[in-house]
């Protein structure tokens, strides 16, 4: 459970990831959190796309249309990656996932590169 302490808000990772799996150029994703000053938490979502063409900007629009999310819990950074961290018997490691995100959020690269509006093609992060 990722929890935005500002409003006291609970936010289930399995309820996004749901949403964003029928998303048809997604292939699989994970939810996680993302260290945040203001909020406590912001939902991160690592995305393995099944076309290319999918942008962050797509996803969100998707989130933001679809019945079965309420706009405060779609995600507000996406990760295009290759591949999801999995134990033995294919059991995500959401909290491998979590560190990635806190690591990421927390490197002076990052926060660079956002403030610059870039998507390193290396990191293809992007924050909405």
């Amino acid at each position: 459970m990722l929890a935005r302490w500002m409003k006291g808000e609970n936010i289930y990772p399995i309820e996004v990831e749901e949403v964003l799996n029928k998303h048809p150029k997604v292939r699989d994703c994970m939810v996680t959190a993302a260290p945040d000053k203001m909020r406590g938490q912001l939902v991160t979502a690592y995305i393995i796309r099944t076309d290319d063409s999918l942008t962050p900007e797509e996803l969100d629009r998707f989130c933001k249309d679809s019945p079965d999310i309420a706009n405060f819990k779609r995600p507000r950074y996406y990760r295009f990656v290759q591949n999801l961290p999995m134990n033995a018997t294919g059991k995500k490691l959401h909290m491998k996932v979590k560190e990635m995100a806190a690591d990421w959020t927390c490197s002076a690269f990052a926060t660079q590169a956002l403030k610059r509006g870039e998507d390193s093609p290396s990191w293809d992060f992007m924050k909405l």
